[in-house]
């Protein structure tokens, strides 16, 4: 008798005991002070965070994500002014910058604790939803995340400042060269205009770029008129028409170092 209460008492104590749901550990791929280290080129990405999904895959050639920093300490980001115009900024981190900037992902956001779902809805529904992606490339290893898997509403905005605040001098990005791609499509009345023949339009050896001659096929291009081509795609929608004689076109720039996955440059032609 003395042993089914004993037991009883134990099964009421256990039942008593309030539940608690463990909070995911970070992966033993997790940095520690002293050991944070990062491949040194500068086409690799050690972080970046943004917004994909749900863009014109031509179109999104030319998206440049909220915050990059590069293997060479390079770092660049995009500050929203107004409805369709933004400002590109460029600096240069400390070694040290960049290991707090690894732990304060690490210890205060717990980025390894999250992982990247995206894949795995996309193969089950066949859809592309728009998510806040990020990914980190440190100790030989990238992980990448996104908030499907269930970062706080605020965490996506408070990792972009973070990343955006490492500078200390920061430039804005007024490149000199590019990658220029652009696709023939029919006029539209819902997209702006830009006449091509008003623009600053000849290269770096004065003679004239045409955006007939980029269809489908990445163009280096280089010269005051592509500091100006980039500042008026930084001010109007990705959709806008360019027309070119009697034809139209959508146009991408890719700068290496500043644009998602942008070409290289060619070789011993300094990026600009």
């Amino acid at each position: 008798m003395l042993k089914h209460v004993w037991f009883l008492l134990i099964f009421v104590m256990a039942a008593c005991q309030p539940t608690v749901t463990p909070t995911p550990a970070p992966l033993d791929i997790r940095p520690q002070d002293g050991l944070i280290q990062w491949q040194r080129n500068p086409n690799q990405v050690l972080f970046r965070i943004e917004i994909i999904g749900g863009e014109d895959p031509f179109l999104g050639q030319g998206v440049i994500p909220d915050c990059t920093i590069y293997g060479n300490n390079h770092v660049v980001w995009k500050n929203d002014l107004e409805a369709n115009n933004s400002e590109i900024l460029e600096d240069l981190l400390t070694d040290e910058g960049i290991v707090n900037f690894v732990n304060y992902l690490t210890i205060r956001e717990r980025i390894y604790t999250y992982r990247e779902l995206l894949p795995e809805m996309q193969a089950r529904y066949e859809v592309v939803p728009v998510v806040e992606h990020v990914r980190i490339a440190v100790n030989d290893v990238v992980h990448k995340a996104d908030n499907l898997s269930g970062w706080d509403p605020l965490w996506y905005d408070r990792v972009t400042t973070a990343c955006k605040t490492l500078s200390q001098a920061p430039v804005l990005v007024l490149p000199t060269s590019a990658w220029l791609t652009t696709r023939e499509v029919e006029f539209d009345t819902r997209y702006p205009l830009v006449i091509w023949s008003a623009m600053p339009n000849a290269d770096a050896a004065g003679q004239p770029i045409r955006l007939s001659a980029a269809v489908d096929s990445p163009t280096w291009v280089s010269g005051l008129a592509i500091s100006e081509l980039w500042k008026t795609v930084r001010r109007l929608p990705n959709d806008t028409l360019y027309q070119e004689d009697d034809r139209f076109y959508n146009i991408v720039l890719q700068v290496p170092g500043i644009t998602r996955d942008s070409p290289s440059a060619p070789a011993s032609i300094p990026a600009g």
